[in-house]
């Protein structure tokens, strides 16, 4: 019996038109009635994922910036949270600084321009920086990105670097090194008493990877990184086909799950 879903967004939960269908809304209120915990995992900062849950509230907890924060939504309180040290700051900034760089609170991002951040000199900035949890770092194409984690490798630096993608845009995940999307499941299902056996894990990309290989019960999209589809047990349709909710519908809320195993 499933106690918990957890579910990726970008690539994952929403469309292409980053939208989620209300049917999809509707099958997740259906199972939380049941007593189902439902929890986005996600790379995102939490307000932006908060902002679909405005209107009709079905989001429990909320895992992001990859695991480094752990969010209650319901009592409005963090459960988790790990942020980056300054000297990874100061060198990401200072060996791809000609790059497009994304420095993520929870609530809010910081964008990197020409030495500064929010109109204020980096220098300056990062002596009042105390809650970076995670930074993007941009490229043109995956070619580049890869030789980014190359370049990171070398730098010696106590942190986890991870690819990421949206549609043709290639970015580099940087966060503090025991972060990742499994370890803020982790923390959570022991905050909650729920195993993982009971768990339901649904995810597309390179950083669902930790839930997906350690969750029993796993799911990968169709439109899903082919690292992802090898890991997962389950497979279900694509982000734009409504496949959160087509296997919802197929393992929780009906009794044929044997039709989804891969």
């Amino acid at each position: 019996m499933y106690k918990l879903i957890s579910s990726d967004f970008d690539g994952t939960l929403v469309d292409k038109e980053e939208s989620i269908p209300l049917s999809t809304v509707l099958a997740i209120d259906n199972v939380r009635r049941q007593g189902v915990k439902f929890i986005i995992s996600t790379g995102r900062v939490r307000s932006s994922v908060m902002e679909y849950n405005k209107d009709f509230h079905f989001i429990d907890y909320v895992i992001s910036c990859n695991g480094a924060n752990v969010y209650d939504v319901k009592n409005g309180k963090d459960l988790f949270v790990k942020k980056l040290a300054k000297n990874i700051l100061k060198e990401i900034e200072k060996n791809f600084g000609a790059n497009d760089i994304y420095f993520c609170k929870d609530e809010d991002w910081f964008f990197y321009e020409n030495k500064m951040i929010a109109g204020v000199p980096f220098s300056d900035w990062i002596k009042n920086s105390e809650d970076i949890r995670k930074i993007e770092i941009n490229f043109k194409n995956k070619k580049e990105a890869v030789l980014g984690i190359e370049k990171l490798n070398g730098l010696n630096i106590d942190a986890k670097f991870n690819i990421a993608h949206y549609g043709k845009q290639y970015l580099i995940e940087v966060t503090s090194s025991d972060v990742n999307k499994y370890i803020g499941l982790t923390k959570l299902l022991k905050h909650l008493k729920i195993k993982e056996n009971e768990v339901l894990a649904i995810g597309d990309s390179y950083n669902d990877l930790e839930i997906l290989e350690n969750i029993e019960n796993s799911v990968a999209v169709k439109n899903a990184v082919s690292e992802v589809k090898k890991v997962a047990k389950y497979k279900t349709e694509s982000n734009n086909h409504k496949g959160v909710e087509k296997i919802i519908k197929k393992l929780i809320l009906t009794d044929r799950e044997e039709e989804y195993e891969i």
